[in-house]
């Protein structure tokens, strides 16, 4: 176990100020022996499966703040940690706000990141010395594949967060000398560069097809999205200033047109790999999942089954984590964590992330011919945020039922959200925010009732508690009118016990392929192979899956970028590592506050009706804004424990 051991030493030059002797006593326990490694091929696997569990992919079970770099700040209690609520397309239902960035009790991934390095190359490392009689020689250069697509995916998880990184690729030999173990930074671009060229020993030695595990299509979906992120902060760099780490080109040391273009080319190339935007299959036999729907319903009906059993669509998905046994540790909450109060069967942690209005104003309608349609609730179509006063009702639109201002929205929205009076697991999704009384004067947002014709009827639309699941100040109602909906399984009734829940986690899909390419098209200009054609039909053909007839002509930056954001709402944490990529999260979150849409029953109308207010979040209080006070600096995480080498600068 020797080996095992001296990473842990080079780890420890760097943080032993910070960790002090209890890292010296740490021992490695959890994998298996050396003779184990190299003579079973049971031992093997099971080696190979921890490093795919090691790796930091932000799915069901992924804490923000607990794991790799975030910070909750919170009106009242901090609660659940969600990646949803460090966008403006969510909110939490308790609440807080995670932002990115931020000092204080930051959880960093470091020590987590080169522990994982450290088994990842002792298994490179272990791989030739493997007899053929466990292993051929295939299977071997299929592992070599392996190490280095996880390599390059643990790499990038640190390279997005601290810019260049120390890179190691084989475990080091302790000579008694801890000076011999220290490490040095290499600049940002060595780190990106580094990163690639592990997709293309991935891409080289990974077989075609393999269940949950990387493949030649994953390391070539890894590629593009690592190039276009490298592309992406060398474009647009936030100018770090005087600091050494940006001296020494460390953060934000990549600015320059060409090799910005360079990165987008290496995006393009390695999207086309997978993708054919002429054929509904591209080279590595995926595509869209259900390509040509017959209408908007059966749209939202396939999108939402893409996310309920990925395994339905092997087709789309690229990369899987997998949950396949139930239990603490091998399944999740999602299903629990996202109910509704009405369908909770007495779970009290539910709702928790709530869509915005920020989101369900970015889907277009199937007659706005690609552009966004904000959600219209007033009469002089003025997009006010401000709550109702005494006999303002008449300056709103009216429905018969709440569903109706929501009519011919994207299917999308549809899958991914569930909307105030929408039927979920067979219940009607109460999301009420006040009533007008007869007389004309507001109940809103808090209880209260009011009668009319001899019958009662309340503010937040039933008169108990769990009957209703919207704006109560409680933290299990939604505070925006709206819950998530994809990757919840709708026929999972009664809802499982804690842990128990085992859809699929889709990492990589082709519809992010189709998005990557177009994007680096339009930002590069690129124009090779008809390719500012094919982007526009990348664009249109995810537009088509939702059940969209107009095609747009020559697709805008713009609307990739909308179209990403809708693609991928309540998703992953795509929509945060976006705007983290295009420098736009300190401009989002200057002075930001999510909107919410609030349904209000009218009860001076015969028969009562509904309309909606667009207003503010009152349980968040205050605006949010990026870092501290806006300081771009924070787009890089501070490296823990640098205090004991003097060779690695900090951010």
């Amino acid at each position: 176990m020797k080996k095992l051991n001296i990473i842990y030493l080079a780890i420890l030059t760097m943080l032993v100020s910070a960790c002090g002797k209890d890292f010296l006593d740490a021992k490695v326990t959890n994998k298996v022996s050396a003779d184990a490694l190299y003579g079973d091929e049971e031992g093997i696997l099971a080696y190979l499966a921890s490093i795919y569990q090691q790796l930091p992919i932000e799915d069901f079970n992924y804490k923000p703040r607990a794991d790799f770099g975030f910070n909750t700040y919170a009106a009242g209690s901090h609660g659940g940690e969600y990646f949803h609520v460090a966008t403006p397309d969510a909110v939490a239902s308790r609440g807080f706000h995670i932002m990115y960035g931020k000092g204080g009790a930051q959880a960093p991934y470091w020590v987590e990141a080169y522990r994982l390095i450290r088994d990842i190359n002792l298994l490179e490392e272990a791989i030739p010395s493997i007899k053929a009689s466990v292993l051929s020689n295939a299977r071997k250069q299929s592992l070599i594949g392996e190490a280095a697509f996880c390599r390059a995916y643990t790499y990038f998880a640190l390279a997005k967060r601290y810019g260049g990184v120390p890179i190691l690729t084989k475990t080091q030999d302790f000579s008694g000398n801890i000076e011999d173990l220290k490490l040095t930074r290499a600049t940002e671009k060595e780190t990106y560069d580094f990163i690639l060229a592990q997709c293309d020993t991935a891409a080289k030695y990974l077989i075609p097809a393999e269940e949950r595990r990387a493949t030649k299509a994953a390391a070539w979906a890894l590629k593009s999205r690592v190039a276009l992120y490298a592309a992406s902060i060398t474009k647009y760099p936030v100018n770090n200033g005087s600091s050494e780490a940006y001296r020494q080109k460390l953060v934000d040391g990549m600015p320059s047109t060409a090799v910005a273009n360079d990165y987008y080319t290496k995006c393009i190339e390695a999207s086309l790999q997978i993708i054919n935007p002429n054929a509904d299959i591209g080279p590595t036999g995926h595509g869209l999942y259900m390509p040509n729907p017959a209408s908007p319903a059966e749209a939202a009906a396939n999108y939402q089954g893409l996310f309920e059993n990925a395994q339905r669509a092997r087709v789309e998905a690229i990369f899987i984590k997998g949950y396949t046994l139930p239990g603490v540790g091998t399944g999740h909450n999602w299903d629990l964590l996202m109910c509704t109060p009405q369908v909770s069967n007495g779970y009290n942690d539910g709702g928790t992330v709530n869509p915005t209005l920020d989101l369900i104003d970015l889907y277009e309608t199937y007659t706005s011919n690609g552009a966004s349609v904000p959600i219209n609730t007033r009469n002089d179509n003025s997009l006010l945020y401000a709550s109702p006063t005494a006999n303002s009702q008449t300056q709103y639109r009216h429905f018969n039922d709440p569903q109706d201002i929501f009519a011919g929205k994207d299917a999308r929205m549809f899958a991914t959200i569930i909307t105030p009076s929408s039927i979920w697991k067979n219940t009607k999704i109460i999301s009420q925010a006040g009533l007008v009384r007869p007389n004309g004067t507001f109940i809103y947002r808090q209880d209260g009732s009011a009668i009319k014709d001899g019958t009662t009827y309340y503010s937040y639309g039933a008169s108990s508690p769990t009957s209703y699941s919207g704006f109560n100040i409680n933290s299990r109602y939604s505070l925006t009118g709206f819950f998530v909906k994809k990757y919840v399984v709708e026929n999972n009734n009664p809802l499982p016990v804690s842990g128990s829940c085992t859809q699929d986690f889709i990492e990589m899909r082709y519809a992010e392929v189709l998005l990557n390419f177009a994007e680096a098209v339009i930002e590069s200009g690129y124009t090779a192979n008809n390719a500012q054609a094919l982007a526009t039909k990348a664009v249109n053909i995810i537009r088509k899956r939702a059940g969209h007839t107009y095609e747009i002509p020559s697709v805008t930056l713009e609307q990739v970028l909308r179209e990403r954001r809708v693609e991928f709402g309540m998703e992953n944490s795509y929509t945060l590592w976006d705007l983290i990529r295009r420098r736009q999260y300190h401009v989002i979150y200057n002075s930001f506050k999510h909107k919410v849409l609030c349904p209000v029953l009218d009860l001076t109308t015969t028969p009562v009706s509904y309309f909606f207010v667009r207003d503010i979040s009152n349980k968040v209080s205050g605006t949010m804004t990026w870092g501290s006070g806006g300081d771009i600096r924070d787009y890089y995480l501070a490296i823990p424990g640098t205090g004991a080498n003097g060779l690695i600068p900090n951010n």
